[in-house]
């Protein structure tokens, strides 16, 4: 199983097994206690994770997320075993034991195994892998409440303990290949989990970002009172769990028609602050309504709606709120962002809730709706403040190297437009600084190292993992880097942050160092971004041995570092020049690409098809298959043009399985002539040149 693959897999049963479990610990709690205890429950869970959500985050930065997710599940698992015969010996204390659990492990441990998976694919393999880990825990939402309403219609409600406890021991098989960054030392791990509340202190927009969480969370106990009122009112025994259950699936089951449909278009029009927005507008209106004419109908929509948008618009923008920031700053504190205030606001939602229940009915219930509008309406204002910050973290981050982003990593138009502003920034002070370089080298220079103590220098500088000394080594631009360097910088591609001069280093070393840089590409052993990130720099670089070597890597590499090989041939072979592969060859390892295409997929799948154009282009005409490519991206009236071509210039082993990929029947009635066709399609596509 891929890592990709994996990792959707335990996202699917990770949120189903928290749905799942939402389900019993509210149907439990209800039947062993009035509604009004649910205050008091809310609190004291809240007290109880916040005190937890410290060892957590240490735990996390002291062994890393993927033995910290282990330990978690192993510790939940029996734990979920015992809580199950309590229910069954004394029902009250089995279900306040049932809450306290799900405060500490139902979104601690969710929140470990995304910051998991931050850290197990980097931001290229991320784009691909986020879209199906996501699919998959939306599945997983539908997937448990469709659980906990079979299980309980058919066995006691206490039984579905048993089936979350499943579902987390199989999260944790399916999540076993993931493996996260490098885990600091002790001392390391205990100088982080201080700094995040330090960091949390320092700046004004994780400040932010943690009253947003909060707010969040007070507005969602706000709802959830009255609706447990509603619903208590309304069912009794096992029908509460059913009840609870099918709230919980019907909510997944919408979030996950939003996810699908509504987030990528929301992120693209509105941006973040505007796709962040919609869950309080949504919740202000709904709470709203609820103020004139409380009731079981008003708390579900209200409830719903905010579950619904959390699980969709909501989450897409908000795990990218932590874009702007470095992995030392995201690490500390990310878990007390997204646990220890949101377990704060939970504490404040309860505390405002037991004030509120001591008015009389049903003013008691007006007045917490009321209170979920006025929440709602603080967090829109605080949606505004959080673009304000978010621009000026992400500009920051990337003027000082902190983080490398492509415009393919933008997915929202705010961080498009951030990254494009920077860029602009970036070069004028790129270009001061070299203004400054020639006005001071007309000082008087120190005494220069010896050779030999330059090299050492330097050594220890790239191994030191310090960024800025390692900075300082790749950004003297001339001479290229000596021979001994090569083998260090090469690594150095795998960090984000010394991506961009590590990579432009190496380019000026490849002329005399291209056997040192296919070995390396070459070497199963090194790093799959390392791999990926290496043939980006060999292009251009005219030296015999490059293209051979990178004709092996397009037979036995992974497909990421399959896709860099083929964009760098291109770069590399003028048209028309004879390759050491058969054109039959090239053809073959076309076919193989297809065939990994699922049918109909082709376009869904961009990075592959544009992989498979790449090989085509080495044997047949490059503006043609460019042009061709674009007209089927484009699906306007050139697509037919496009598909005629190439089904007169491909043969067959490769035009068929090309076709089905497309999801295009293959049907020739006559011959065209291929040069006709590439011209039309030519003079119509942009012009352009295969991406660097």
């Amino acid at each position: 199983m891929t890592s990709e693959r994996a990792a959707a897999w335990a996202a699917a049963l990770l949120v189903a097994q928290q749905v799942a479990g939402k389900a019993v610990r509210d149907g439990l709690f209800l039947q062993a206690f009035e509604a009004h205890s649910l205050p008091w429950a809310l609190v004291g869970s809240a007290a109880l994770s916040l005190g937890a959500v410290f060892a957590i985050s240490t735990l996390v930065a002291r062994r890393g997320p993927a033995q910290a997710l282990r330990t978690l599940v192993a510790v939940s698992v029996p734990l979920l075993f015992a809580e199950w015969l309590l229910v069954q010996q004394a029902p009250a204390a089995g279900a306040i034991a049932v809450y306290a659990h799900a405060a500490l492990f139902g979104a601690t441990v969710v929140s470990v195994f995304f910051s998991l998976v931050s850290e197990s694919f980097d931001p290229w393999a991320a784009r691909a892998a986020m879209a199906r880990i996501g699919l998959g825990a939306s599945l997983g939402g539908v997937a448990g409440g469709a659980l906990a309403l079979l299980v309980s219609r058919l066995f006691p409600p206490a039984d579905l303990l048993l089936g979350v406890a499943a579902l987390q021991a199989a999260s944790l098989w399916a999540a076993a290949s993931l493996r996260g960054g490098a885990v600091p030392s002790v001392a390391d791990a205990a100088a982080e989990a201080v700094a995040g509340v330090r960091l949390l202190k320092r700046s004004r927009y994780l400040r932010d970002l943690a009253l947003f969480v909060a707010t969040g969370a007070t507005i969602q106990a706000l709802l959830d009172v009255p609706l447990s009122t509603a619903a208590r009112e309304r069912y009794a025994g096992a029908d509460l769990v059913t009840f609870f259950s099918a709230f919980h699936g019907a909510s997944a089951l919408l979030a996950l028609v939003a996810q699908r449909w509504l987030a990528h278009a929301s992120l693209d029009a509105f941006g973040l602050a505007g796709t962040l927005a919609w869950r309080h507008a949504v919740v202000a209106a709904a709470a709203g309504l609820g103020t004139a004419l409380p009731g079981l109908a008003a708390a579900a929509v209200a409830r719903g709606g905010e579950a619904l948008l959390s699980n969709s618009l909501f989450r897409s923008a908000y795990e990218l709120l932590f874009t702007p920031l470095p992995e030392s700053r995201k690490r500390p504190t990310k878990a007390l962002v997204d646990v220890g205030c949101d377990k704060l606001g939970t504490a404040v939602g309860g505390g405002l809730a037991l004030l509120v229940l001591l008015l009389p009915a049903p003013l008691d219930q007006r007045a917490l709706f009321a209170l979920a509008a006025l929440g709602a309406g603080f967090a829109l204002v605080l949606c505004r403040r959080l673009h304000a910050g978010y621009v000026e973290e992400l500009a920051s981050s990337l003027e000082q190297g902190l983080v490398a982003l492509s415009e393919e990593d933008a997915r929202d138009s705010t961080t498009r437009y951030t990254l494009a502003r920077a860029t602009t920034t970036l070069h004028r002070e790129e270009l001061l600084r070299e203004l400054g370089a020639l006005s001071r080298s007309s000082a008087p220079n120190p005494v220069p190292l010896h050779p030999d103590e330059r090299l050492l220098a330097d050594v220890a500088a790239l191994r030191s993992g310090n960024a800025a000394a390692a900075r300082a080594v790749l950004g003297r631009g001339e001479p290229p880097l000596p021979a001994a360097l090569v083998p260090l910088v090469i690594p150095l591609l795998e960090r984000n942050e010394l991506y961009l001069e590590a990579l432009r280093a190496l380019r000026r070393a490849a002329p005399a160092h291209a056997g040192a840089l296919l070995d390396a590409l070459l070497d199963p052993t090194t790093p799959e971004a390392v791999r990926r990130r290496l043939p980006r720099a060999l292009r251009g670089v005219d030296v015999p041995r490059v293209v051979p070597g990178l004709l092996m890597a397009l037979v036995s590499a992974p497909l990421a570092v399959r896709h860099e090989c083929s964009a760098a041939l291109l770069r590399l072979v003028p048209e028309g020049l004879e390759l050491p592969l058969r054109t039959d060859d090239l053809h073959g390892l076309a076919t193989r690409e297809l065939l990994h295409l699922r049918p109909g997929r082709a376009l869904k799948e961009p990075h592959k098809l544009e992989h498979v154009f790449h090989l085509l282009s080495l044997v047949h005409d490059r503006r043609a298959l460019r042009a061709a490519l674009w007209a089927l991206r484009d699906g306007g009236a050139l697509r037919g043009t496009a598909l005629e071509y190439l089904d007169n210039v491909l043969p067959d082993p490769v035009a068929d399985p090309l076709f089905a990929a497309l999801g295009t029947d293959r049907s020739r009635t006559e011959r065209k002539e291929p040069a006709v066709l590439a011209e039309q399609l030519s003079k119509a596509a942009p012009a352009g040149e295969p991406e660097d």
